[in-house]
């Protein structure tokens, strides 16, 4: 968990501080995303309604996808999109 942490915070940094954030809603345990919304950029920030958190979501070069929880792994408190 502390890897995937890490691996967040180094792709946040290294991107533009302007992360778009797209709102999404869960249905039978699962969040769906159009792939149109990832045609600008290949990293968003996605807030699921009803959710304490947000995911972060990449596009990897091969065509899969990367979603990590936006969730401190040793406090549980919610990271947050910050700058413009």
């Amino acid at each position: 968990m502390a890897i995937g942490g890490g691996v967040l915070l180094s792709m946040m940094s290294s991107c533009s501080s302007s992360l778009s954030v797209i709102k999404a809603t869960q249905n039978n345990m699962k969040v769906t995303v159009a792939e149109s919304e990832m045609m600008k950029s290949d990293v968003k920030v996605v807030s699921i309604k009803n959710f304490d958190y947000n995911v972060f979501l990449k596009k990897n070069t091969d065509g899969t996808y990367l979603a990590l929880a936006m969730l401190c792994t040793h406090a549980g408190n919610p990271l947050v999109k910050t700058g413009e």
